[in-house]
């Protein structure tokens, strides 16, 4: 079953990749790819299909994108209203994870907003936890990486 959903998901990342290159041939690329919105310098893509976190990075890369992060309170908001027009108030994954062995957390991009990190909120007790959205509050929360959320992509913004 697990094979399954890793094809799907696959399936959806080589489709979106297709489906951006045939969009953006011969056409004005100085904007965000279709289906992409923008904020400031960035373009960001919510992804519904529930896969873990290292599985969700893989198919953000194969985007020329990776993982969102939050670097301000501002972008948690656009990154939250996406979601939500996208799915729904459900979890999500961001760019960040943290691991015992390291004993701290590591962002994907620096940026990373520390005042929207609730040390209660970061608990995890699993060996690696990955950064949600969970939709409580203006927080970010900690799962363990193995679970299966959406996730929501960023990169910048295409050149002309």
């Amino acid at each position: 079953m697990s094979m399954k959903i890793l094809m799907m998901s696959l399936l959806v990342c080589a489709s979106m990749a297709l489906t951006k290159a045939a969009k953006t041939r011969g056409t004005e690329v100085s904007r965000c790819p279709a289906n992409w919105i923008p904020y400031n310098d960035r373009c960001y893509y919510c992804n519904s299909t529930q896969t873990t976190w290292d599985d969700a990075e893989s198919c953000c890369q194969s985007q020329n994108a990776h993982l969102a992060f939050v670097g301000s309170v501002e972008e948690y908001d656009v990154i939250q209203q996406l979601v939500r027009s996208a799915i729904g108030a459900h979890p999500v994954w961001l760019g960040g994870t943290f691991s015992i062995m390291v004993g701290k957390w590591i962002s994907v991009q620096l940026g990373l907003d520390i005042s929207l990190l609730s040390p209660a909120q970061l608990t995890c007790s699993a060996e690696q936890c990955c950064l949600v959205m969970d939709f409580g509050d203006k927080k970010l929360g900690a799962l363990a990486c193995s679970n299966k959320v959406a996730f929501v992509c960023e990169k910048g913004r295409l050149q002309p």
